[in-house]
């Protein structure tokens, strides 16, 4: 080896200057200037032969010497040698170059190492880009005046969206990462990309490399506000159902198409202090057309205030009434204990009349009769059968039956609503007389 038995430094890209002069000699160390054998040239790492070492790798002798005019490196790191040996002489030992350092080319090229594929729209990315800056041959490129910025590409051309963050981020130590982006006034299934170009400084205008990333697809974002299409009306009747239409949408106003589990609240506005609110969710419910629609009742008379929910977004709220129903049923307030044959029944019976939602009705004048039911066929209920109520309640105060048994059940009617049963009871019969029982 003439020149030079060692490159302190190289870059990868540039052609080693000087150039690697390579002599053949005898024996006794005189040049063979008749020599044309060709003399080959290879990189090692750790005595391996690698790749990375490029241009003429083989030159013949010219007047005893061969001269690598055109060799430079495309990979970086090191230390590496430079091999060289003639192929066809086998006997000749080889000689080396050693390169101590291969630094990275200028950066000319850009790589994607993360992406993302589906973002919710109005919202950070869950995965935000990260672009690596390469030189020629794609090794690192490491620069402090390095920037790489992005832009939106819509595929429609028609669309209003924009990007949001920063969209010039400094590369560092080889990479630029971004770290706030989101895309806002998007639709959703709206289709875009992501352009990102290199410069080589932040106050440059001119672009080194760009490259769009893969197809980035517009979500629904999270639930933003809930808008009540058709509440109910200002006054419905208790236990008939009323239908709720509603529209969730996320901030750039788009509307939820997707299944959602919704929550229905009804808030008494009622004076008395024992009404409780009432909640309670439905699972799964699908849009139709964006619009989601509901049925739902409230059985107790009173005034509300009407409220949805979806992952805790809360609609505003919506105000109506409830009133009574038409009677439908007979209820008994408290169930009668086990007698003895002609004692009083107590408590004493009393039997309301209520609509299908359990709601107490007033109908004065209305007759309320009472039987009982029984397994012995001549038992009877004596006292007063036939009640007319005052106001809201039937109260039968001297009830009796004539016959013990178990079993009996008072059986109450009024009209044409369904009757009220009482719970079985049992009768027994008065004390005759006393037994001593033998041990």
């Amino acid at each position: 080896v003439l020149s030079p038995l060692v490159y302190e430094q190289v870059m990868v890209g540039e052609i080693f200057s000087p150039s690697p002069l390579v002599q053949a000699l005898d024996s006794l160390g005189r040049v063979v200037s008749g020599a044309s054998s060709a003399v080959k040239v290879s990189l090692l790492f750790q005595d391996s032969m690698i790749a990375g070492l490029q241009g003429n790798l083989s030159t013949q002798l010219n007047a005893g010497i061969s001269n690598f005019t055109d060799l430079y490196l495309s990979t970086i790191g090191g230390p590496y040698r430079l091999k060289f040996e003639v192929p066809t002489i086998t006997a000749v030992p080889f000689v080396y170059v050693d390169i101590l350092n291969v630094t990275n080319g200028p950066p000319q090229s850009l790589q994607i190492v993360t992406q993302p594929q589906q973002v919710p729209a109005h919202q950070e990315f869950s995965v935000q880009p990260c672009v690596r800056v390469n030189d020629k041959y794609n090794n690192l490129a490491v620069y402090s005046d390095v920037q790489v910025s992005v832009v939106l590409i819509a595929s429609n051309t028609t669309s209003s969206a924009i990007l949001r963050g920063q969209t010039n981020v400094k590369a560092d130590k080889g990479y630029a990462t971004f770290t706030d982006l989101q895309i806002q006034n998007a639709n959703v299934d709206e289709i875009f990309f992501l352009r990102f170009t290199l410069h080589s400084n932040s106050t440059s205008s001119s672009s080194l490399a760009s490259l769009n990333s893969d197809a980035v697809k517009v979500l629904f974002g999270s639930v933003h506000a809930i808008s009540i299409i058709q509440s109910f009306p200002p006054a419905i009747v208790s236990a008939q159902a009323q239908m709720l239409l509603f529209r969730a949408s996320d901030i750039a106003n788009n509307s939820l198409t997707r299944p959602c589990n919704l929550t229905i609240t009804f808030v008494s506005l009622s004076a008395d202090l024992t009404s409780k609110n009432k909640s309670y969710t439905v699972n799964d419910l699908n849009p139709s057309s964006s619009v989601f629609n509901v049925s739902t009742t409230v059985n107790e008379v009173g005034r509300y205030l009407l409220f949805l929910s979806i992952n805790n977004v809360v609609s505003p709220p919506s105000q109506f009434l409830v009133l009574q129903g038409q009677p439908c049923c007979l209820r008994l307030l408290s169930q009668p204990r086990d007698t003895m044959i002609g004692k009083t029944i107590i408590p004493h019976p009393q039997i309301i009349a209520v609509d299908d939602g359990g709601n107490s009705l007033i109908r004065t004048g209305m007759l309320v009769s009472v039987s009982v039911s029984h397994d012995v066929l001549s038992a009877q209920l004596d006292g007063n059968t036939s009640v007319i109520m005052d106001d809201d309640i039937a109260g039968f105060t001297d009830l009796s039956v004539n016959l013990a048994g178990d079993g009996f059940l008072l059986v109450f009617q009024a009209e044409s609503l369904k009757p009220a049963l009482s719970s079985s009871f049992r009768a027994t019969g008065t004390v005759s007389g006393l037994a001593i029982q033998s041990p």
